[in-house]
């Protein structure tokens, strides 16, 4: 460890506390019930391993950042959401309050809201637009060709917003952001890319299925009997086959852009060290 280093221990493997290293076996870092305090290593370890964080760009003199977090000592402006432990610390060595806990929180929050949703919303829509009793086979095939001019069209369009939703929310949980090292923002900027490429692929593997299952080919038959065969995860039925043209672009988008970002996560981001406590 060194003078200026932005420090973190695990509690309880579920969220990570940060700091400030002084240099001299200190850390300056912002507590919930007490404020930033300055304290011992071993008073911030906590019994817990100490690790240096990485994902952070200093832009500070490691004298500037021991001094910016010691103008704060005694402050008591904690908020979970805007000015937590590692806002501090990221505000102390970069001038930026960010949270990758808090990102990682209200990500994952988003991605559950959309694929929740969307799939709901995109077979109302098709219900609502049917000319059928509701949600009768007719209804939904008439539903479909309202949306999209035809009915295979319609299932196109279904999988299309939901492959755009999946890889917008997405792209915005990995957004770019100055303050992240260079090797955070690449992975970044390559798994939206590739979320883009997962909802692409979604939507033609969706209309592939839509094809080959039940009765083979895109006529009344061969649509409803293919959605039928789609829904199954669902319960099976026309209208849980809606469901899933809508979801399943959704999810191809999130899991490909995910895997790609771990990928280049692991190949290009160096292990963090670890120190025991009191080895400062």
């Amino acid at each position: 460890m060194a003078r200026g280093d932005v420090l973190f221990v695990s509690r309880r493997g579920l969220i990570y506390h940060y700091g400030i290293d002084v240099g001299d076996g200190t850390v300056m870092h912002l507590r919930k019930s007490v404020g930033v305090v300055w304290t011992t290593a071993e008073e911030f370890a906590h019994r817990d391993e100490i690790r240096i964080n990485r994902n952070c760009v200093r832009r500070f003199h490691p004298d500037e950042v021991v001094a910016r977090a010691a103008s704060m000592v005694g402050s008591h402006d904690y908020d979970v959401f805007t000015n937590n432990c590692e806002h501090f610390a990221n505000w102390c060595v970069s001038g930026e309050r960010s949270s990758l806990q808090v990102d990682a929180a209200v990500s994952t929050t988003a991605i559950g809201g959309v694929s929740s949703v969307a799939p709901l919303l995109g077979a109302k829509t098709v219900v609502q637009l049917g000319v059928g009793p509701s949600p009768s086979a007719p209804n939904l095939m008439s539903g479909l060709a309202e949306l999209g001019g035809t009915a295979v069209m319609g299932i196109f369009l279904l999988a299309a917003i939901g492959g755009g939703a999946g890889a917008a929310t997405f792209s915005w949980t990995m957004r770019d952001k100055p303050s992240l090292p260079e090797e955070e923002r690449h992975a970044r900027a390559g798994a939206r890319r590739a979320s883009a490429g997962g909802a692409a692929a979604g939507v033609g593997l969706t209309l592939a299925i839509v094809g080959a299952a039940g009765v083979p080919g895109y006529g009344a038959t061969g649509i409803s009997s293919g959605l039928a065969a789609l829904g199954r995860p669902l319960g099976g039925g026309m209208a849980n086959g809606i469901r899933v043209s809508c979801l399943l672009p959704l999810l191809a988008a999130i899991i490909l852009g995910m895997c790609w970002y771990q990928y280049e996560k692991s190949r290009r981001v160096a292990p963090r060290p670890v120190l025991r406590p009191g080895s400062a």
